[in-house]
């Protein structure tokens, strides 16, 4: 009985050194990070743009939808609407076009481009990771780059390609091969960028996309001679009350104001006088 029991243990023994192994071994997922999804409360628009793979892997997520799917090589091209998200990885290779328009983007190696929505005033594809890019445009269409820098094409003709790096974790390039101008909209900035010429801009923490521009402001009109500096104007309709002492303004609805250099804010019916520290001051009684 002893025997037996001994050999049992090394029988055991000897089936746990065996490591069996298969060549080749099984294929991994590779891990992807998507942008923040939309939710289910996302409302979709008309705008729709075709996604074709070229490389793998590619992944793709439908608008409002919290997962996303590859694209294999028998199922490699798909129409996507807005708010969705394509996501490229190392090695992989996808082109997003636009139908019945020259915009298209193509994407090398790591990114991800989520389509906008113009009706809504939103750029029509959004890089929002990209190691490397090549962009064509169509008239007046608008990409925003990595950090949410804006690049819009000629209103007339269309302009590309244009040639995007993220050349290090702070900066991006952007090369114009085309034979247009184009703008990038950075910031407060409005940059033209001719054929030939390259940008390298920083990135930001808080996003390099243009600022909001309210509406044009009004110029108030003064006598020439009587204002130094830059013309005062108002962001509404006011009206310029006569005063020897100065330029007065009534504001008949709330509007910012400003003149020599002063900003004020005036609800409806206050008003404010301007007037210059190098003159002596004029009484306005008789």
């Amino acid at each position: 009985m002893s025997r037996v029991i001994r050999f049992l243990s090394i029988a055991a023994l000897c089936c746990g050194c065996i490591n069996t192994q298969r060549v080749p071994g099984p294929m991994t997922q590779e891990s992807f990070v998507l942008p923040l999804g939309q939710g289910a409360d996302y409302v979709p628009g008309p705008t729709e743009v075709v996604v074709l793979r070229h490389g793998d892997p590619v992944q793709v997520r439908r608008p409002g939808a919290l997962v996303s799917f590859p694209l294999t090589f028998y199922n490699k091209r798909l129409r996507l609407g807005s708010g969705g998200v394509v996501v490229n990885g190392v090695g992989g290779r996808v082109e997003v076009q636009v139908p019945g328009s020259s915009t298209a983007v193509q994407l090398f190696d790591r990114g991800a481009i989520v389509v906008g929505e113009p009706t809504r005033e939103e750029p029509v594809l959004s890089l929002i990771q990209a190691d490397r890019a090549s962009l064509h445009l169509a008239p007046g269409d608008r990409i925003s780059l990595v950090g949410g820098v804006e690049l819009e094409a000629d209103a007339t003709i269309e302009s590309g390609p244009f040639d995007f790096r993220t050349t290090g974790r702070d900066r991006v390039e952007i090369a114009n091969h085309g034979r247009t101008i184009a703008t990038l909209l950075y910031l407060d900035q409005v940059l033209a960028l001719g054929p030939g010429e390259v940008f390298e801009l920083p990135l930001l923490p808080g996003g390099t996309g243009p600022l909001a521009r309210g509406p044009e402001p009004f110029l108030l009109s003064v006598e020439p001679g009587f204002w130094a500096g830059d013309s005062p104007k108002s962001t509404a309709p006011v009206e310029v009350v006569p005063d020897p002492r100065g330029l007065r303004v009534l504001a008949t609805d709330p509007s910012d104001v400003t003149g020599l250099g002063v900003k004020v804010h005036l609800s409806e019916g206050e008003e404010v006088l301007f007037q210059r520290l190098d003159e002596p001051a004029v009484s306005s009684q008789p």
